[in-house]
């Protein structure tokens, strides 16, 4: 029985796509018009992405690749995720190496954790670069090999006292658990070894760091292979000594490979990839969102391609707090990594409520009013709102607030202020748009009425006379009640 499950999580561990490095990279537009970076270009697969931002803000992708004919190593850097370096190769070897997890240590100092048949299992190995990733150090497994045991998919994350953390799965004694070890010394010692889970066949963790506590998402299979996979939650509130499973997103379908983050409304958004949820043989990204970790929300597709699959998200928060996804998809026609920002894909809906209307307004007085913007778009979604135009060839407006950010469910009112045109008995119309400043095919307009008064401006103080003096000149204010003075 022992040898029979260490050869299945083998195989599931090698479950992948081939792959090969960057030869150049690509900008595609989704039904958004919103850009979307093909990191990868080539003709072989490319697949196991893991992105991180250094301090210094420099990217760096981490992917496995068959470009040297066996599966290895590579990274790729770039300032502002569109444009991107040469691959750099970290490992070579006659076994396959694949499912990186980089972080920096500190600065230009980065460690990849990694899945390799070294050893002829499956098990965790490391590598260190001191230079920035120009250069690699010869890998090591992370703890003695046992043929007894296997070891893989590693996440490797420092959190914000340079704690790293290194989590595997390992299984041993026909029994699968997830492991986690800590280092405070840049990884070159790792002490408290601590079981947390002993979930069947995990394939994918991975350990974000929000307000002093430890998060985890991991994937585990129901049963033997291939049972679908379900996504459980971890949290430590002692520096990783100790974890609870305090919530899980089950399902009757393959979802794996969780990566998550705290958005800076205070909301965990988790994407996946599931497979046959659609129809049988897609793979599609699907997220949930939480303001706990612990209740979430139904289910919904990230993406809607129905022509093409994709896997492997990966989350990133950078260091501006925009939220970026990285991901492998086949819409190329093999399998590439692709990068873009999150809320391109939860997207934000525009909506207003109200008008403006205003009468007999005295020619040159200020007259004000109000509307409401709100986001009615999918939950955690955000929405970067703005005063596109106004009725600028009459009256001075002004506005406040003249844009804003709101999240999903959130309104905000604007209030208008316009001093109106200097000509008497007239009317004015137009519409104010307000416009989704991400995408300017989603935007609302107000109409706007305003009339002002027969009054001429220079006769409003002798008006007001007659007006406050009603018993004074009675033949007088009848003329004029007349003459339409409005007395």
């Amino acid at each position: 029985m022992k040898v029979k499950v260490i050869c299945i999580l083998i195989l599931m561990l090698l479950i992948g796509t081939n792959v090969v490095a960057i030869t150049s990279t690509k900008t595609i537009l989704n039904n958004k018009s919103t850009t979307i970076i093909q990191i990868t270009n080539n003709e072989i697969l490319d697949s196991g992405n893991s992105l991180i931002q250094t301090d210094a803000g420099t990217y760096i992708l981490a992917w496995f690749s068959e470009s040297s004919g066996n599966r290895d190593i590579w990274i790729s850097k770039s300032s502002d995720t569109i444009n991107w370096d040469n691959p750099i190769q970290v490992t070579v070897d006659s076994e396959s190496d694949y499912n990186p997890s980089i972080t920096e240590a500190n600065s230009n100092h980065l460690l990849i954790g990694f899945t390799s048949n070294r050893p002829g299992a499956a098990w965790a190995y490391l590598t260190r670069s001191t230079d920035n990733g120009n250069s690699w150090s010869t890998p090591i497994p992370f703890e003695p090999v046992s043929m007894t045991e296997v070891s893989g998919s590693p996440c490797i994350f420092k959190s914000q006292d340079g704690t790293l953390y290194f989590s595997r799965h390992e299984v041993a004694a026909g029994k699968s658990y997830t492991l986690i070890n800590k280092s405070t010394d840049n990884g070159y010692n790792w002490i408290n070894k601590v079981k947390i889970s002993n979930h069947n066949y995990v394939l994918h963790s991975e350990i974000k760091e929000y307000d002093g506590a430890l998060y985890m998402a991991c994937d585990s299979a129901q049963g033997m292979n291939p049972e679908p996979f379900d996504l459980y939650f971890y949290v430590s509130y002692d520096n990783g000594d100790t974890w609870a499973e305090i919530s899980t997103l089950e399902s009757n379908y393959h979802d794996r490979s969780p990566s998550f983050i705290k958005t800076e409304e205070g909301l965990f958004i988790v994407v996946w990839s599931s497979e046959d949820r659609d129809a049988s043989g897609t793979k599609n990204l699907y997220y949930s969102i939480s303001d706990n970790f612990i209740d979430w929300t139904p289910t919904e597709q990230l993406m809607v391609s129905p022509s093409y699959n994709d896997v492997g998200p990966h989350l990133l928060k950078n260091n501006d707090d925009e939220i970026y996804i990285c991901w492998v998809s086949d819409r190329d026609g093999d399998y590439e990594i692709y990068i873009t920002e999150l809320s391109n894909f939860i997207e934000s809906d525009l909506d207003c409520m109200g008008n403006l209307s205003w009468t007999n307004v005295k020619p040159g007085e200020t007259v004000t009013d109000s509307f409401d913007v709100t986001n009615i778009g999918k939950v955690g979604s955000l929405l970067n709102w703005e005063i596109k135009s106004y009725p600028e060839d009459w009256g001075d407006w002004s506005f406040n607030p003249e844009s804003g950010t709101l999240s999903e469910g959130d309104t905000v009112t604007i209030n208008v202020e316009v001093v109106a045109p200097d000509d008497p008995n007239k009317e004015f119309s137009g519409k104010i748009k307000v416009v989704n400043s991400d995408n300017s095919t989603d935007f609302c307009e107000i109409d706007v009425n305003l009339t002002t008064s027969k009054n001429k401006a220079f006769n409003i103080f002798l008006l007001d006379f007659f007006k406050t003096r009603p018993n004074l000149f009675p033949i007088l204010q009848k003329l004029l009640q007349q003459l339409g003075f409005g007395l």
